[in-house]
């Protein structure tokens, strides 16, 4: 049963102790805390009186529950005042005092920090002032914190404890009272001075303003731009003088140059190029507003094939020469030639292109015509009966290259397309199937073609990118994919990216990349390909010290290509002469052609090769078994031969 409460109230002074001792205990003779601390019992000591009690537990009041012998310590933090801290020995007393008052220096704006150190208007928080907008929180050297109003106090101008002393500070620009007279950014030196806004024309002189802001701006505004003319000024006023005008043409043909339009703000002075020698270049040497007159030149392109040769005029007729079966040379007849003879009918021709016993020609109206051997359809005409002389290649509109294989012709078309018809062995039409087509049938998935080029019975594609293309017989690796095996679609050749040029042989590729160097691949049983060796290759393959070339032709089993400077060399096999260089010795690597250092294209047969001179001449070497070297004869010639008759 719980014992009646007991009440003891007991007074004492408070220098001593200040309690309200309330022996009201339960029957475990505990009681209720005081100002809300807890009360320390430290249980049953046996004393008689408070001094027995005391120093038992630090920082407290301590007494002596007389009637049970308890003594009892109340905690002193709750009683003590602001300023004052618990002291184990003399209980609640003063951190620090000033003016001998107890003093909070940590939360009183009077003394915030240290003793005297005024907030002001501010407040006091963890010894440091807190100040309204306007004023600075600073600290002095005592470490006490005060409110300053740094853009007037003479004490405080321009930052904390910055005193003026002697004359103030000059004025600057900058939102403050540097010379503390009250007033912000007054006479400073930088306001009034001379100013330029704008560029070129639009530049425009003003005088610099202090903003409120505290920031030098000028009051002038630049001028409107203008159209840039030569007169010495940045009239566009984008920084540049008398930049982007178009600049001065003069001359005529080679003669032709140009020059800028203004120099050092005046006009500029263009000089005709001077005139010299007419050669046949297609060029206006002589400057005299007509290409190639005055030098017997008229023959814009040579095209030869097996046996046959021909050649375009500069006015769109065309003359064939050699051998004439199923009327390859289209005079209308199926009678050799041994000398250039006009193909019927043709008259506005802008290109040919040569196959095994038939050729190829675009006309200037878009169309393409076609004569000789049709067994698969090579001639485009819905039908497969040989043609003696030209006939148009049905539905094929905007071609602007073609090429020619043994059965088969290719063209490109001005959309970047590719179609072929003929013989489609080994899928060489490139249409997905290997079914003979008698008319245009489209390639599959090329649309971004610049440049066609045919072999025996394959085809190839340079592309816009540079990479190549090739489709159809791969028997010895020629479509440069690292296999053998043929491919009715394009299929990219590996590692080829910079193509120039492309040019196709019986089973051999070459390319002549970006930097004139040459690659080659395919077969190489005669050295066609030009790296030293007779091995086979399936992927390009540089050829031995070509750096300079500027045009590629393949043949039966050899290569040709002409140099910059206009030399011809030639590489592969040599048993009719075909290399020109005098003998018939197979080359494994490029050897020059006798005798020839102006050459400005080349055309390659199977064992024949001809040239176009500067002058406008065509010279011919090789096998002359039909007459195809133009010479009048049939003798072969191992070094070149001029074509008679041109």
């Amino acid at each position: 049963m719980r014992a009646m409460n007991r009440c003891v109230f007991l007074q004492l002074s408070f220098a001593t102790l200040v309690l309200a001792l309330i022996a009201c205990g339960d029957d475990e003779g505990r009681s209720p805390s005081v100002d809300g601390g807890p009360l320390v019992d430290s249980g049953p000591v046996g004393c008689t009186s408070d001094t027995d009690c005391v120093d038992v537990i630090d920082c407290t009041r301590d007494t002596c529950v007389i009637a049970t012998g308890d003594c009892r310590h109340i905690p002193m933090a709750a009683l003590c005042a602001v300023g004052e801290t618990c002291s184990s020995t003399a209980g609640c007393a003063c951190a620090r005092r000033c003016a001998g008052t107890c003093t909070d220096l940590a939360n009183d704006a009077a003394n915030c920090g240290t003793c005297g150190s005024s907030c002001g208007v501010g407040t006091c928080e963890a010894s440091s002032c807190v100040c309204p907008t306007g004023l600075t929180s600073c600290v002095d050297v005592t470490g006490g914190s005060y409110c300053a109003d740094i853009a007037t106090s003479p004490s405080n101008c321009g930052g904390c404890g910055v005193e003026v002393t002697g004359a103030p500070r000059a004025e600057l620009c900058n939102g403050i009272d540097d010379d503390c007279d009250g007033t912000v950014d007054d006479g400073n030196p930088e306001s009034g001075t001379s100013c330029l806004t704008g560029v070129g024309g639009c530049a425009r002189m003003g005088a610099s303003v202090c903003t409120a802001a505290g920031v030098v701006v000028c009051d002038a505004v630049a001028g409107s731009s203008n159209m840039e003319i030569c007169n010495g000024v940045d009239d566009d006023c984008d920084g540049t003088v008398d930049d982007g005008l178009a600049p001065l043409s003069c001359g005529v043909g080679a003669c032709t140059v140009t020059a800028p339009s203004c120099v050092d703000g005046g006009p500029g002075v263009c000089m005709p190029a001077t005139p010299s020698l007419e050669t046949c270049n297609r060029m206006d040497d002589d400057c005299n507003g007509t290409v190639d007159d005055g030098v017997g030149c008229d023959i814009a392109e040579i095209s030869a094939t097996v046996g046959s040769t021909c050649a375009r005029r500069m006015a769109g007729d065309v003359a064939c020469w050699g051998s004439n079966g199923f009327g390859a040379l289209g005079d209308g007849t199926t009678t050799r030639r041994l000398v250039p003879t006009p193909v019927l009918g043709l008259t506005t021709a802008l290109e040919l292109a040569g196959g095994a016993a038939h050729f190829c020609a675009r006309r200037a109206s878009g169309d393409v015509v076609c004569w000789g051997y049709n067994r698969y359809g090579q001639l485009g005409d819905g039908a497969t009966t040989d043609a003696l002389s030209p006939v148009p290649v049905v539905g094929l509109a905007g071609a602007v290259e073609l090429a020619a294989g043994e059965g088969h012709t290719c063209a490109r078309l001005i959309s970047g397309e590719v179609a072929c018809w003929g013989g489609n062995r080994a899928g060489l039409l490139g249409d997905g199937t290997t079914t003979d087509r008698l008319a245009p049938t489209l390639v599959f998935g090329l649309t971004d073609a610049v440049e066609l080029e045919s072999g025996t019975f394959y085809n190839c594609a340079r592309r816009s990118s540079g990479s190549v293309v090739c489709w159809g017989s791969n028997d010895s690796g020629q479509l440069g994919d690292g296999t053998t095996t043929a491919r009715h679609t394009p299929t990219p050749v590996s590692g080829l990216g910079d193509a120039v040029e492309v040019a196709a042989g019986i089973g051999h590729t070459c390319a002549r990349r970006s930097a004139g160097t040459v690659v080659c691949w395919g077969s190489n049983g005669s050295g066609q390909l030009g790296d030293g060796t007779t091995i086979e290759r399936r992927v390009p393959t540089a050829v031995t010290g070509l750096t300079d070339v500027v045009e590629l032709s393949a043949g039966g089993s050899f290569v040709c290509a002409r140099r910059s400077s206009g030399a011809v060399v030639c590489w592969g096999k040599n048993d009719w002469g075909q290399l020109g260089d005098g003998t018939l010795l197979n080359r494994r690597a490029p050897t020059a052609v006798s005798g020839i250092t102006d050459a400005v294209e080349l055309t390659i047969g199977v064992i024949h090769v001809c040239a176009r001179r500067v002058s406008g001449a065509v010279v011919c070497w090789g096998a002359n078994i039909s007459g195809e070297l133009g010479d009048g004869t049939m003798i072969d010639h191992r070094t070149p031969a001029p074509v008679i008759g041109l």
